[in-house]
């Protein structure tokens, strides 16, 4: 397959060049090829499959509030986060050893199968007896290990499952992702999507089943899909033996893994677990809305880095103009999504007081540092990326194990006083501190020229109008459009200006 990745900057589709001619039939030929690029079709496909599904579950939120109370979201969000961590363990790392040997084991075709057999047998069972453990002694360890505010019945019991359930899928869908078989590992996704909403809307919305319903449709929804997974990926795939040395394989490269993702969740459930046991579980529930709103940003961040991802490891492995075009890439990147940022740390507040009932507006003041995290989490994506380039992960633990220490001591330390808001901004602070991190420790192995003076400005500009955010939330919506164009009357010419002058340059000669 021709690598289009190192084809010269294309014009846009109906653009003339300087000399007012039209482009020619090669520069369509080249925009045919790049469109039909197997990379850029995959990419596309995850990118809009996983905006699609998000924007549609973003939609179903003011129907799902006029059916769970506050407190309801505070009992989900609160078990989704001991569900993260759980999650991690019963994964074990074998979804990344099945990524990394599935390529090391291609052409030899029975070997794989009897690889990956070996290795989702072992997940089923192993974390399975785990499950029919915690059902037997899950209450005395509950009340243990948490403040008891939500009954282990049926709440926890039913979150223990759908996080069984989940992992078993993760394999599958690994091993799909890795065939690029984009259409297929989106179409799963949508499927258990949809599996969830008619569950939802069942349980929740009809049956009035509250918290415990939502939990119930996610056990449902996996338990269908996994059934049909199981029966497709097996059927088609493998008779093959169950193999130890596949298996500890597996863990061998695996396990290691688990410092770096725990520390993950940490960062992503410290917030919630402390909450509990500091503020009222509809407080956490009102926490829970803003990030949910705050999270678009964040899906946007990581629908572009499912896109960039590849395409930067290809580009770095290939092109020899790669440094130039990772800094167009970011010097595109950054101001596009400062703006988002910005746009909705300051409107949000006003879509939640216009789309949910009036028990939710308590939500607002939460979403200007949620979405400035997210933003300070896309960077970060951008940031690590190198380390995998240079195959430098044994960072990865030690950079996520001190942020996620840091981030639960900033939340022992600061909610008891400051209550859900002061988690807010720790999490905006801890994902600035991760991307900080990653980018200096990646400075090490990787010297591409960024224009780093005119970033900094550039961040500086969105954390100030964050800052502006949190503090009059209830500003008119016109001062805040001004906040808004004043930022892009500033970033233009800062960044967007010269990256455009560029391909400008670039289109005049071709």
């Amino acid at each position: 397959m021709s690598n289009s990745d190192s084809s010269p900057p294309l014009p846009a589709l109906g653009q003339r060049r300087a000399d007012g001619s039209a482009a020619s039939p090669a520069h369509w030929a080249l925009w045919r090829r790049l469109i039909g690029h197997r990379l850029v079709t995959n990419s596309s496909i995850y990118v809009l499959g996983q905006v699609l599904q998000k924007a549609f579950a973003f939609l179903l939120v003011p129907l799902y509030a006029r059916f769970l109370t506050p407190d309801d979201y505070g009992v989900t969000g609160t078990l989704a986060a001991y569900s993260s961590v759980l999650f991690i363990f019963m994964l074990m790392g074998l979804h990344g050893a099945a990524s990394k040997h599935y390529f090391d084991l291609e052409h030899k075709r029975e070997e794989l199968e009897s690889y990956l057999l070996s290795i989702v047998v072992f997940q089923a069972v192993v974390p399975g007896a785990a499950v029919l453990a915690l059902n037997i002694w899950g209450p005395q360890l509950w009340t243990l290990c948490s403040a008891n505010k939500i009954p282990f019945d049926p709440y926890v019991r039913l979150m223990i499952w759908a996080t069984y359930l989940s992992a078993l899928l993760q394999i599958p869908f690994t091993v799909y992702q890795t065939e690029q078989k984009a259409r297929v590992y989106v179409g799963l996704q949508w499927l258990l999507f949809l599996l969830g909403v008619v569950g939802c809307l069942v349980l929740v919305v009809a049956l009035r089943g509250g918290a415990a319903g939502v939990l119930a449709s996610q056990v449902l929804s996996y338990f269908v899909l996994v059934v049909l997974v199981f029966a497709v990926f097996f059927r088609r795939r493998f008779p093959r033996p169950v193999k130890w040395r596949h298996i500890r394989a597996g863990l061998v490269f695996g396990l290691p893994l688990l410092p770096h993702m725990v520390g993950g969740m940490i960062m992503s459930s410290a917030d919630r677990m402390v909450l509990e046991r500091y503020v009222p579980i509809s407080e956490i529930g009102l926490y829970g809305m803003g990030m949910t709103f705050g999270m678009l940003l964040g899906f946007v961040a990581t629908g572009i880095n499912q896109a960039w991802s590849p395409y930067y490891l290809k580009l770095m492995k290939e092109d020899p103009l790669a440094g130039r075009k990772v800094v167009r890439f970011v010097s595109l990147y950054l101001p596009a999504m400062g703006g988002i940022c910005i746009a909705g740390g300051l409107f949000a507040g006003d879509a939640i007081r216009l789309l949910l009932p009036p028990s939710y507006s308590g939500a607002a003041p939460y979403v200007a540092p949620v979405f400035l995290g997210n933003f300070f989490c896309g960077l970060y994506y951008l940031t690590a990326l190198p380390l995998y380039a240079h195959e430098k992960t044994k960072w990865f633990p030690i950079v996520t194990g001190l942020a996620a220490l840091l981030d639960l001591a900033l939340n022992i330390w600061l909610v008891p006083h400051g209550g859900a808001l002061a988690a807010a901004w720790v999490f905006a602070l801890i994902n600035a501190v991760m991307m900080c991190s990653f980018f200096v420790v990646s400075r090490r192995y990787d010297r591409t020229p960024f224009p780093l003076l005119k970033y900094g400005a550039l961040l500086a500009l969105v954390c100030g109008a964050m800052v502006l955010a949190a503090l009059y939330e209830t500003w008119p919506w016109h001062s805040k459009l001004g906040i808004v164009l004043l930022y892009a009357a500033a970033a233009y010419p800062l960044l967007l200006a010269s990256e455009l002058k560029l391909l400008r340059t670039q289109a005049k000669g071709l």
